[in-house]
């Protein structure tokens, strides 16, 4: 079996679902840790180095998952393709995003010309990267190219887009600094990620013997390591070298470790259920946990700025736990109706 063929399956792997899953609790984690205890990603703590690996983890996540090699994408699939997206990566995420400005009483242009749109910037930061990919594709069919040219300029466009994210290509930009943020232009350096788990998918099988036959996840540790020892990011060349070089050794070894340790993420034991459940309800608790963030939990806390940096950590996942539950919960009744649940979740 050549490796195109085995990757054509649509077969779910478990190992990824469970990925996703330990994903969106970082992002859950970080929201609470930001909003119960002020943490910041530049504070003293270890949400400054999981920031580092946090959505470019994310980000790869979903192009592995979105690449089908089987696909072939003319004019119409792309357009339904995109048709299709359009509800549930904008129209959806809008509508979750407006409820949460009338929950917080706060102002709708707040929300949408700001960069991260009050937490709801991944929806459409990953809309337009399909609206990329795919562009980059109808290019590569017009000039019927293939491997390894049509990688080539795949990369090549991924460059051209992570170049435009930077302050000083989006500071020159032909529009204003609001159109900017409402685009969110500077989320588009994630966009490498993207295009590095769409060729981790494509090259499935190259990849694992990469894994399983070098020591490519000890030389990741190493070197991530040292990177954030001389972390020196004096100017925009060296911050996008550390963050790419930090960001792709973090998705190599997070990635290599649950593959490693499959059978105990396998959906054989409990705990590799739980997390291949959550896995698959990324969209729905990513859309709902915001609405949980409420004060009172920490009640019993009198100064929370000043709490332990390592009691900020477990209480920050324990209270993330039980918000995604509590999402999970709340898309559960949602899902109810099946309309409400392939219109808002895209459930199929």
């Amino acid at each position: 079996m050549t490796e195109q063929a085995a990757n054509s399956t649509s077969k779910r792997i478990e190992y990824i679902d469970a990925l996703r899953g330990f994903t969106m609790i970082l992002v859950v984690v970080q929201h609470v840790a930001s909003f119960y205890f002020d943490v910041t990603v530049e504070s003293v703590s270890v949400h400054h180095y999981l920031q580092q690996i946090r959505m470019p983890l994310f980000f790869f996540i979903s192009g592995f998952v979105f690449f089908k090699n089987d696909e072939y994408w003319n004019i119409g699939n792309a357009t339904r393709f995109i048709k299709k997206k359009f509800i549930v990566q904008i129209i959806s995420p809008t509508l979750f995003m407006l409820l949460y400005v009338i929950y917080r009483e706060a102002a709708i242009e707040d929300a949408l010309f700001s960069r991260y749109k009050y937490s709801y910037w991944f929806t459409y930061t990953l809309f337009q990267y399909f609206i990329f990919y795919l562009i980059a594709q109808q290019v590569i069919g017009i000039f019927k190219m293939k491997s390894p040219a049509s990688d080539g300029i795949l990369l090549l466009f991924t460059l051209f887009v992570c170049l435009l994210s930077t302050d000083a290509v989006c500071n020159r930009l032909p529009w204003n600094s609001n159109v900017n943020e409402l685009l969110g232009t500077a989320t588009w350096r994630h966009f490498i990620f993207f295009i590095a788990g769409v060729f981790a998918r494509r090259y499935f099988r190259t990849v694992e013997k990469i894994l399983d036959k070098t020591a490519i996840v000890p030389l990741c540790i190493v070197v991530y390591i040292v990177m954030n020892m001389f972390d020196n990011r004096s100017d925009t060349l060296t911050r996008i070298l550390f963050y790419v070089t930090v960001g792709i050794c973090g998705v190599i070894t997070v990635f290599a470790t649950f593959r490693r340790y499959r059978k105990t993420v396998s959906g054989k034991n409990r705990f590799g259920q739980i997390m291949q459940f959550i896995g698959r309800r990324t969209l729905d608790i990513y859309l709902i946990h915001g609405f949980f963030m409420i004060t009172p939990i920490l009640g019993f806390i009198s100064d929370v700025s000043g709490i332990n940096p390592i009691a900020e950590f477990f209480l920050s996942y324990i209270i993330s736990l039980i918000i995604v539950a509590a999402s999970i919960g709340v898309s559960s009744i949602i899902r109810l109706s099946p309309t409400a649940a392939r219109f808002l979740f895209g459930a199929k």
